[in-house]
């Protein structure tokens, strides 16, 4: 008798395959590989160092811009087609009404690995038109420690960033 896998929610990360068996050329980051950027947020790092990848700040707020992937939107306005899934750790992101995606809810210091796969697959759920972006964020006993981080930049602009995790293994 063979063997059956169950796979969860979000494929890339429930696969357990490498990149090279998946069938679509998928970009994946590591919390090195965003640390090194000195990205802003998550949606500055997409931008630098994603192949197509563009940001468009229709509102004036760098925490909030259309994120759009070889032509399909995930953008935080609302009645703007949506083409893009985002999950984060295999829960979508994307809210139920209008599928909007609020970036500025996702902590980059938070972020263990990333994935974008394109395509439209039906295993990322409706509006999955263009592609998913699949998040994994980091747990207390894999990144344990704390860090501090601030960034400041023109016109007033600035953000601070605090992480602590550690586990107790004696429960």
């Amino acid at each position: 008798m063979e063997t059956v896998e169950v796979v969860e929610t979000t494929p890339l990360d429930g696969l357990n395959q490498s990149k090279d068996k998946i069938p679509a050329p998928v970009q994946t980051a590591s919390e090195q590989d965003i640390a090194k950027t000195n990205a802003v947020n998550v949606t500055d790092f997409m931008n630098r160092s994603m192949g197509s990848v563009y940001i468009n700040d229709t509102q004036g707020n760098g925490f909030q811009p259309d994120v759009n992937y070889r032509g399909f939107t995930a953008s935080p306005l609302l009645g703007t087609p949506q083409g893009l899934s985002v999950y984060m750790d295999g829960v979508r992101l994307n809210q139920p009404f209008g599928d909007v995606v609020s970036w500025d809810l996702i902590p980059k210091s938070a972020i263990k690995s990333m994935s974008m796969m394109p395509g439209s697959n039906p295993l990322f759920g409706r509006n999955t038109l263009g592609g998913a972006l699949s998040i994994e964020t980091k747990d207390g006993k894999s990144n344990p420690g704390t860090s501090v981080q601030g960034l400041g930049g023109a016109y007033g602009r600035h953000a601070f960033e605090f992480e602590h995790g550690g586990f107790n293994d004696k429960a």
